[in-house]
């Protein structure tokens, strides 16, 4: 099997490449915290801006005068 990546792939990095993406894993050091930290903060964000994203949207739906709600299949 090998062979027939490194027929393939001949590029020694795209080897190492391969080799390293094989492994999963999730370091827990001391960073750890600062990352779900920041993760969470990130995600706060997004939904905030999403909140209001479609809170704008649904405010600009009902303003909408009754015959442009309605597709016109003419």
């Amino acid at each position: 099997m090998i062979m027939i990546i490194f027929c393939r792939f001949p590029h020694p990095v795209t080897f190492g490449g391969m080799l390293e993406m094989s492994v999963a894993y999730l370091p827990v050091n001391k960073n750890w915290q600062l990352y779900i930290d920041r993760s969470q903060a990130k995600y706060d964000e997004l939904q905030s801006q999403l909140s209001s994203m479609l809170t704008r949207l649904a405010k600009d739906a009902a303003e909408m005068p009754e015959e442009r709600c309605v597709l016109d299949h003419h």
